[in-house]
């Protein structure tokens, strides 16, 4: 029997032309291989780690994975191994042991919360003033314009935002979701386990960028998602830099970095539209709010909301100045230099 001739090593160059060419054309991938081509230009090929044989990607499944150990510049100490696939761009960060996996008391889960220096407001809600979820939550029910809302803390961990949101005249109840129950002011709902009922609202705020398994772990959480409802995350979005300066692949038990196209399959791989925003605190950084709904008119009702509010809101109550946008501002012609100002006259002599 005949067997087919393997292609030459002149026959796969061509053909890995061909699809670097295709990747560079197609608008869906071209963000994804002009970053890889800056990468290989500034010599981040380098350093590359060894992957299981067989492994896959998390998200798509495919099997195009670069391996890299990336050092943190502004601490040559931090070090740590990044999984980043070809095809879909999905970067992840395998790390052991979650870091919630020892704690077994509110107590311990409530460290002092994160702080923004410039205002000194606490991220994470408390028992006298509102958090980040709060503002996510107030958010979803005014784009929803809806009465008795039912709404899902999904992750909810030291915030006691549930206590702030239940007191909106619009809510009528709000459940707690976590992998382990800590508390008992709120419903608590078993995030290990299948969704036993669905929300109007869902808010998962610093979440997603724990998922190890994210394509199962967004479907089991798109479950607590009514067909008309709303999802609203809020995650740092990876734009294509070079991570060894980016400080959020180090954070303690960040294990997924997403991509605006990653999160879009996701969400299109489960039924849902998918919208994103900067919210107030985001200014000069990656931090979006990632809304997803399976209704049309709920996504509408987004871009109505968005069409009078600039940011969404959040735990900051005013915006910085905005830095410019990355890609639009490429093509601007550089400011040309200031005229320099005319020599001034010599001083007049002394009679």
């Amino acid at each position: 029997m005949n067997r087919s001739a393997r292609p030459s090593t002149a026959q796969r160059a061509v053909r890995r032309l061909a699809r670097v060419a295709k990747g560079f054309a197609a608008p869906s991938s071209r963000d994804r291989y002009v970053a890889e081509a800056r990468r290989r230009l500034r010599g981040d090929h380098a350093n590359h780690t060894s992957l299981r044989k067989g492994q896959r990607c998390l998200v798509c499944g495919s099997r195009r994975l670069w391996g890299k150990t990336v050092t943190y510049t502004k601490d040559p100490a931090k070090q740590l191994d990044v999984h980043t696939c070809r095809d879909c761009g999905y970067i992840h960060i395998p790390k052991a042991v979650s870091f919630y996996t020892h704690l077994s008391s509110y107590e311990q889960l409530h460290l002092p919360a994160a702080v923004d220096p410039g205002t000194a407001v606490s991220r994470a809600g408390t028992d006298t003033q509102p958090g980040r979820e709060f503002h996510i939550a107030k958010m979803a029910i005014d784009i929803l314009g809806r009465d008795n809302v039912e709404v899902l803390i999904y992750g909810a961990g030291s915030s006691l935002d549930n206590q702030h949101i239940a007191k909106l005249d619009a809510v009528r109840h709000v459940a707690v979701g976590d992998i382990m129950k800590l508390r008992d002011d709120a419903e608590f709902v078993d995030a290990n386990k299948p969704a036993s009922r669905k929300f109007p609202v869902v808010v998962a705020s610093e979440v997603v960028e724990h998922f190890r398994n994210p394509r199962d772990d967004f479907a089991k959480l798109f479950k607590f998602v009514k067909d008309d409802g709303l999802f609203v995350c809020g995650t740092s979005i990876y734009d294509g830099g070079n991570l060894a300066h980016d400080p959020y692949i180090f954070f303690t038990d960040h294990t997924s970095y997403f991509t605006p196209q990653v999160l879009r399959g996701i969400a299109n791989d489960a039924g849902f539209h998918i919208d994103f925003r900067a919210p107030l605190i985001a200014d000069g950084m990656r931090k979006r709010y990632v809304l997803f709904s399976k209704s049309h008119q709920v996504m509408e009702s987004v871009a109505c909301y968005f069409g009078i509010e600039l940011y969404a809101p959040s735990e900051i109550g005013h915006p910085r100045r905005p830095p410019p946008q990355k890609s639009h501002q490429a093509w601007r012609p550089a400011r040309p230099p200031a005229p320099s100002p005319p020599p001034s006259p010599p001083p007049p002599e002394s009679a």
